[in-house]
């Protein structure tokens, strides 16, 4: 207001008010007027509206470019909006004013702000955000279109490199991944739909999912794009490709839906078959499709994938996606009780992930899995200096206190590793309770991931090490439960654990039926030559008892 007045030669306080409230009377329709015409304090967002409608009216009709830049900005995310945006337009509109000279026009009705450069190169701008919302509102639809139209192109030479080069760029500065989240939103708001947009919507969920792992964007882009497809919208083979991998992640994160998850990585990779590269990609798709398989208990599937990535690790220049493979295959070894292969596995691919800078999270999952393999070999101390590691990563990426599925598992490994301890019961017990209730937080609700069932069955091992049997039990069985209710295909390491556990509860307790249920459990899934048949067959030996069968 204080700008608009010292434009004005001889314009006054007081008649600045009149005219303000002739501006404002006429943003209202006659019946609203005497509600809402009262105080700035009663009233701020109209009386802020009538003002800005008449700096942007003094704008346009003093300087039509700044005005359009004004409404252009608008549509950017409020935030460290870069000069470069600016430059790149007034590029693109051959602009007879200079961008330091549109920037004076726009700061002078005090629409935006110049901040004090961060690294002595670059200038930025922000937005204050309910003058952004207005400014906004007040653009007809049909030139906010072609505004969105020109913003996505001002912002394209940030999605069109490779997934890792993108992530890497947007890991360091995430501008330009705040900016087309904020764009795409203003364009659902209107239903514009347009290939360049759904191209930087796939390119922007690709970062969201992959790297990020903001699984609730993540899903307002997909609305998104699904409704830019439904308007029959054509995006290019890659970028469809792109598409079909990150639905398969939002399945698995955000829905888990392990099903789904596997449908639209199994289409990614029906896509990938007919190219003759994007290895990176394709040993993408086959990490996921492990870990997806593994997840709902289909083990069986994932040795073929399992080859198809060992042909591909040596093709594929990410770094990061090699990590994922690394990590994915652990998963399957450990469920099949090769422990010694996966920590060698580890080990010997030390390189891709000890300094992963483009997906910092996977050093977190493999030092976990490191560190699982580590206490199923009986080596504690070892897997407890893993632990600490993975836990300073956890904590450097997610936040000191986070909670989710990754932070949830932690917690249940370093329960794992003071189980046999007399004096941590109640400490022991407190990490176990944690670390579901993250899974349950993360998931809106429990039993819907199968480390879930590991934390039941660590929770029972506790009880029954300390002889509170009735308890060990509910929790043994509790463990179970969800096993059978995510398991497709029960023959999976933990749950041969789980069996030997329980028939061994029962020969403590002596309980003839229950170990004898679950020795038949075991032996019918795992076999009679399986090591952990043969550890119950060794404990009813030391105890001269009798197979029950």
């Amino acid at each position: 207001s204080i700008n608009y007045i010292k434009s004005y030669p001889g314009m006054g306080i007081e008649r600045y008010l009149s005219k303000h409230k002739e501006a404002k009377t006429s943003l209202l329709p006659e019946n609203e007027r005497e509600k809402k015409l009262g105080s700035s304090m009663d009233d701020y967002e109209t009386d802020l509206l009538a003002t800005i409608q008449m700096n942007m009216e003094e704008l346009r009709k003093n300087a039509k470019e700044a005005f359009d830049l004004l409404r252009l900005l608008s549509l950017f995310h409020r935030d460290e909006i870069p000069i470069a945006i600016i430059e790149n337009w007034v590029e693109k509109r051959k602009s007879q004013r200079g961008v330091k000279k549109l920037i004076g026009m726009i700061n002078q009705y005090s629409f935006i702000e110049v901040t004090m450069p961060k690294n002595n190169k670059e200038a930025y701008m922000s937005m204050q955000e309910l003058i952004q919302k207005i400014v906004s509102t007040l653009i007809p639809i049909s030139e906010k279109k072609k505004l969105i139209n020109e913003a996505v192109q001002t912002l394209k030479s940030s999605f069109t490199d490779k997934s890792d080069t993108m992530a890497e760029a947007i890991l360091k500065n995430n501008n330009p991944l705040l900016h087309i989240i904020r764009i795409s939103k203003e364009a659902d708001n209107i239903s514009h739909h347009e290939k360049d947009l759904a191209m930087m919507r796939v390119k922007a969920l690709d970062i969201l999912m992959g790297t990020i792992r903001d699984v609730d964007v993540g899903k307002e882009v997909i609305d998104h794009l699904s409704r830019d497809f439904q308007s029959g919208i054509k995006v290019s083979k890659e970028d469809e490709i792109l598409y079909q991998i990150n639905l398969s992640l939002f399945s698995a994160l955000g829905a888990v839906d392990y099903e789904r998850a596997i449908a639209h990585g199994e289409k990614a990779l029906e896509l990938l078959g007919s190219e003759g590269e994007m290895y990176e990609e394709k040993i993408r798709t086959v990490s996921n499709l492990i870990q997806y398989h593994m997840l709902s208990g289909l083990s069986d599937k994932c040795q073929k994938l399992v080859e198809i990535g060992d042909k591909l690790l040596p093709l594929s220049q990410s770094r990061a996606d090699n990590a994922l493979y690394v990590y994915a295959t652990t998963m399957f070894l450990l469920d099949q009780g090769e422990i010694i292969k996966t920590i060698n596995l580890i080990r010997s691919h030390e390189n891709l992930w000890e300094q992963q800078t483009l997906y910092p999270p996977i050093r977190y999952f493999i030092l976990n899995q490191f560190a699982e393999a580590l206490i199923k070999q009986g080596e504690v101390e070892k897997a407890k200096k893993v632990l600490s590691q993975s836990e300073r990563y956890a904590k450097e990426f997610y936040g000191q206190n986070a909670q989710n599925n990754f932070i949830g598992k932690l917690y249940l490994l370093k329960a794992a590793c003071q189980l046999n301890n007399p004096e941590s019961f109640e400490s022991t017990k407190a990490l176990i309770k944690k670390g579901l209730s993250a899974y349950e937080k993360f998931h809106k609700g429990g039993n819907k991931h199968r480390a879930e069932a590991f934390g039941y069955l660590v929770l029972g091992k506790l009880h029954h090490f300390h002889k509170y049997y009735t308890e060990a039990k509910t929790h043994y069985l509790k463990s179970e439960e969800v096993f059978d209710k995510i398991l497709k295909n029960k023959k999976v390491d933990d749950v041969s654990e789980l069996y030997k556990q329980l028939a061994i509860l029962g020969i403590d307790t002596t309980d003839e039926t229950l170990t004898h249920i679950y020795l038949k459990k075991q032996v019918s899934v795992f076999g009679l030559d399986q090591s952990k048949t043969k550890e119950i067959m060794l404990y009813l030996d030391k105890k001269g008892l009798v197979v029950p069968f």
